[in-house]
């Protein structure tokens, strides 16, 4: 966080790049834009965003949402299997998906999904 979104603009942002740039890196400008903690932002399946002073962390809502489509395309797909079958197909897509989001504040989207 910072004092205003100039700062970052003029000062943060060049030293950033300059960072990078030492590692063969560099800032997509496109892809990059400063926002509020409040606002929140999604990076890398997660949604961070400041509630009531404290931050959190969850899944966000667009990888949770395709998730939720290729699981129901999985099961529209296998609908003839026994369902002992199809258990066994999802139950490693779901184990996979909640190890990734594990380290999260996932509880209503774990019993969403």
């Amino acid at each position: 966080t910072c004092a205003s979104k100039e700062v970052l603009e003029n000062d943060i942002k060049p030293l950033i790049a300059d960072f990078l740039a030492v590692r063969g890196l560099t800032l997509s400008e496109e892809k990059t834009h400063i926002t509020h903690i409040n606002d929140g932002f999604d990076f890398l399946g997660f949604n961070h965003r400041k509630y009531k002073g404290k931050l959190l962390i969850k899944p966000s809502k667009a990888n949770t949402l395709t998730f939720l489509s290729n699981l129901r395309g999985l099961i529209k797909k296998h609908v003839t299997l026994p369902v002992n079958d199809l258990i066994k197909l999802i139950n490693p897509k779901l184990r996979g998906w909640s190890n990734y989001y594990r380290h999260c504040v996932a509880k209503q989207v774990f019993r969403y999904v």
